[in-house]
């Protein structure tokens, strides 16, 4: 019995990151050349998320991947009214 509903749970866990990836995923695929006439493919699956914690709950479901941090831009404008700056924070 306790078998049957720890494979139900991982059920919930797998329908979860599906879902949380069909929502919020992307996938980006290239195709290059390496050698003359032949081709390889560049697959890359990510999820850009403002919150860390679902990254990690997907990470820990499949259990394959990277988290990666990427710093944020924001233009902000100076009060004297001459444009603005780019600022970066991580």
């Amino acid at each position: 019995m306790a078998q049957e509903n720890h494979g139900a749970a991982q059920n919930d866990l797998i329908a979860y990151a599906a879902g949380l990836f069909d929502g919020e995923g992307c996938v980006v695929y290239k195709q290059y050349r390496v050698k003359k006439g032949c081709m390889k493919w560049h697959i890359n699956l990510e999820i850009a998320m403002t919150e860390i914690e679902p990254l990690h709950w997907f990470y820990n479901i499949v259990k394959v991947g990277t988290i990666n941090y990427k710093k944020i831009r924001v233009l902000e404008k100076n009060h004297n009214g001459d444009g603005g700056a780019l600022i970066e924070k991580l």
